[in-house]
């Protein structure tokens, strides 16, 4: 018992350093995350099964993970493949970041078409 009061102290702690000054969490999603449930947009349940979709979308999440000069956001973009068609979404922290994302995806063999909707944050 006595580890769970440490434990949710300690979460509200961090969660409290995440806040900024408007009290709000920084890039919350939570508003792009209700105007996706529209389908509209595309999210990565849609992402392809095939195995060159899915070997597209592991190779530029790999590349992502290795790159030392993107931050934790652009490491965690959404990446979703159909038929070749690789669509990138979600914030990253400027327009170097965006354009070095969208540049490293398109070297990735099998790559037919590439819609950059990343959203630069700052």
């Amino acid at each position: 018992m006595k580890s769970f009061v440490i434990l949710g102290l300690g979460l509200a702690l961090v969660g409290t350093a995440a806040c900024n000054k408007d009290n709000k969490v920084p890039n919350d999603n939570t508003e792009k995350n209700d105007r996706d449930k529209d389908n509209k947009t595309l999210t990565p349940t849609d992402q392809s099964n095939e195995e060159v979709d899915t070997k597209i979308t592991q190779s530029i999440r790999s590349n992502l993970v290795k790159s030392d000069s993107l931050s934790t956001y652009a490491k965690n973009i959404k990446i979703i493949t159909i038929h070749g068609v690789v669509t990138l979404r979600g914030p990253v922290e400027s327009a170097q970041e965006k354009s070095d994302i969208a540049a490293l995806a398109k070297k990735i063999d099998g790559v037919q078409d590439l819609h950059n909707e990343l959203e630069v944050t700052n």
